[in-house]
Parts: C-alpha cells; sequence; structure tokens
C-alpha cells in the first residue's frame, strides 16, 4: 500500500518536471535517466560512459549523484 503511494508521488513529479522542462524548451534536447538506490551494497561492476556514449565536448563531476554536461551549452 505504502509502495503504491509513493510510486503515485514520484510519477507525479515527474510529470511536473517533464512539463517544466517542455515550456522551457528543454525536453527536445536532455536525457532523463531514472535510476534507483537498493542501499548500502557492495559494488560488484561499474560502467564507464563514454563505452557506450560520444562524450566529445562534454565534461563531468562525479559524486554520489555524477553530471554530465556539455561544454558551452546553452537551451537546444
Amino acid at each position: 500500500m505504502q509502495l503504491n503511494k509513493t510510486l503515485i508521488e514520484v510519477d507525479e513529479v515527474l510529470r511536473k518536471f517533464i512539463e517544466e522542462l517542455k515550456k522551457e524548451g528543454l525536453y527536445c534536447c536532455i536525457n532523463i535517466v531514472i535510476v534507483s538506490d537498493h542501499g548500502m551494497t557492495e559494488i560488484k561492476q561499474s560502467v564507464v560512459i563514454k563505452d557506450y556514449l560520444d562524450v566529445t565536448g562534454m565534461y563531468a563531476i562525479p559524486g554520489t549523484i555524477g553530471h554530465l554536461f556539455k561544454h558551452n551549452s546553452s537551451k537546444c
């Protein structure tokens, strides 16, 4: 029951987020990746982004929440 309520709340937040991206003209030029945290667990495998994406002209800010930005970018 609590899980369903939480999923409904998350769904609403994502809907509003996407709505705002569309209003600002940003929805067409970004990728949204939704991940989940399963708690404190041993990491058995890592993924190197550049093995899957062309990161030319991009820079990353590492951390518990990683960020990947395009150099000298503005809206789309």
